[in-house]
């Protein structure tokens, strides 16, 4: 927060001007920043649409060509001829970035506005996004979730108090940018739906002497710390980490219970500890997600897309580490030459 990141997109929009230096654009801009950025509230989601294409330089047959894939896009038809001032915040959003999108624009800028809509619109904000990058336009998405980035970029640039640190492959800019981390992760500040009995309250890790290195070698030890706080004791108590690599595929999930008894745990904090194993995990950024559990399966509390420090190759020459291999997990089997 505060490297810069929404100025920067301003300038690019041309919704600010920069007090010093220039900014060259080859290519015609649409961008979808802050939520109601260029659209009037008293005009309807139709005249918005023209509005928004007019300044874009669009002539009115390109933005007609255009119009019925918007409205479909954002499924808003019936409410396409009422003033947006009515619409709901995800409606808005919905037809704000299929204005974006659909217009004939050579660079998209999108900011972390898709937070606001909710898991399939935005899965279908990213297959758009990576259509358009694919006919050969740029899309220029700025985020601080690193599984979204790693998914969708093919180069990366990384902002530090208005100055750009390092410019380069996704996977390398994100693992500089994990290693800035502080020393835990304050789970108390995420947002919780419902009520609930407990909640995370930090996670950290540990490398020999280390606290959340840089990156881990396979094969190197690598352990995870989870503190949680109860407000109220809890009956057979259960904690569970899955693993996710970059490509937000489940790796495996652990259970505390998968070796040790459940726990009667008194109200307060309370703290445990996972050994991770490096050795069959292939070089990659991995997330975390936390899950604590009581009796009954009675869900307590739950925290999605941690970061852990990235696993890079070992320079042990043991082949279960080689990381060509394909696969998502490096495993050791038994094998034996039936006799003849």
């Amino acid at each position: 927060n505060g490297a810069g990141k929404s100025t920067l997109l301003k300038l690019l929009s041309r919704i600010t001007d920069p007090t010093t230096g220039r900014v060259e654009i080859n290519g015609r801009v649409a961008s979808l920043l802050e939520v109601g950025t260029g659209f009037n509230a008293e005009l309807t989601g139709r005249e918005n649409i023209y509005l928004n294409g007019a300044i874009l330089g669009m002539k009115h047959a390109e933005i007609r060509a255009q119009f019925d894939k918007i409205v479909e896009f954002a499924e808003v038809a019936g409410f396409i001829d009422m003033p947006i001032k009515r619409y709901s915040s995800g409606m808005f959003v919905r037809l704000a970035f299929a204005v974006a999108a659909h217009l004939q624009t050579e660079i998209l800028i999108i900011d972390e506005v898709l937070a606001v809509g909710d898991t399939k619109f935005q899965k279908r904000c990213l297959q758009k996004m990576q259509d358009v990058a694919r006919s050969g336009n740029t899309v220029f998405l700025v985020s601080h979730q690193m599984q979204l980035v790693q998914s969708f970029a093919t180069r990366c640039l990384l902002l530090k108090s208005g100055k750009l640190v390092s410019d380069g492959h996704p996977l390398e800019v994100i693992s500089e940018y994990l290693g800035q981390k502080v020393q835990s992760i304050d789970l108390s500040r995420f947002p919780r739906k419902g009520k609930i009995s407990g909640r995370f309250t930090s996670l950290s890790f540990t490398a020999a002497t280390n606290t959340w290195p840089d990156s881990v070698a396979q094969g190197s030890p690598l352990t995870a710390h989870i503190e949680f706080e109860l407000l109220r004791p809890v009956k057979q108590t259960d904690i569970a980490v899955t693993f996710y690599n970059s490509s937000n595929i489940a790796i495996f999930t652990s259970y505390w219970s998968d070796s040790n008894p459940r726990l009667d745990l008194a109200e307060g904090r309370h703290r445990f500890s996972i050994q991770i194993p490096t050795r069959h995990l292939r070089p990659d950024i991995y997330w975390l997600s936390l899950y604590l559990s009581g009796a009954h399966t009675d869900h307590v509390d739950s925290v999605n897309g941690l970061a852990m420090p990235p696993i890079i190759p070992s320079a042990s020459e043991d082949k279960i580490v080689e990381a060509h291999r394909a696969g998502v997990v490096l495993l050791s089997c038994d094998w034996q030459q039936a006799s003849n």
